[in-house]
């Protein structure tokens, strides 16, 4: 739901700037940029599940490992962005001004296909890792349609949300879940050779008194 209501907002926001700024000739561009996000996403998706199944024993544990911690990375930086970039609809606005105004002819396409790509590749790696054992893909799609329906009624119908509330709520729940997978991921690492078990040492000695 969340990512889905940040590219769909980023997408208002260039949507309404074009209308707005009489540049309707570049929606087209915005729109193919959205297009072209969404299938590269799905591509990306496949593949990621084809290497990932086609995995055992400890290569396994390690791409899982590392994977979850990358997810842990990614989801941590943007969410320090978010926070550092308060005014992140007028920093959008510059961007689309600079990409018209430079003649660069999928310069609007380029900004509309980053900014939903990103989140899709945030929500491969979101559910992937949050997802271990199993995703509901009901409840994943009803999460991508209340972010779409969010993002419409925002822009289209005018409905005035406390977003700022919203993503601090969020970005709060998120950092667990970041801490989760990055635990999760040193836990993969280590069950797979590559670090060694820093209780190790205490587990062996242990084993041998409950032995002795």
């Amino acid at each position: 739901f969340r990512e889905v209501l940040e590219a769909s907002l980023i997408i208002g926001i260039l949507y309404t700037y074009l209308k707005k700024s009489n540049n309707e000739d570049s929606l087209k561009m915005v729109w193919s940029g959205v297009g072209a996000a969404i299938i590269a996403s799905i591509f990306i998706s496949i593949i990621f599940q084809i290497f990932a199944q086609g995995l055992e024993g400890n290569a396994a544990k390690i791409f899982e490992g590392v994977v979850m911690i990358i997810a842990s990375i990614v989801l941590t930086t943007m969410i320090i962005w978010m926070a550092r970039n308060k005014n992140i609809s007028e920093d959008l606005k510059n961007k689309a001004k600079e990409a018209i105004s430079s003649g660069f002819k999928y310069g609007i396409f380029t900004l509309a296909f980053v900014a939903v790509f990103r989140e899709g590749i945030e929500i491969i790696l979101l559910l992937w890792g949050a997802g271990k054992d199993g995703i509901n893909v009901i409840t994943s799609i009803i999460g991508a349609f209340l972010g779409l329906a969010g993002g419409y009624a925002i822009f289209v119908q005018g409905v005035k949300v406390p977003l700022q509330k919203f993503f601090n709520i969020t970005s709060t729940l998120l950092i667990f879940v970041a801490a989760g997978m990055l635990t999760y991921g040193v836990h993969e690492l280590e069950s797979g050779g590559v670090i060694p078990y820093v209780g190790g040492s205490t587990k062996v000695e242990y084993n041998e008194i409950i032995a002795t």
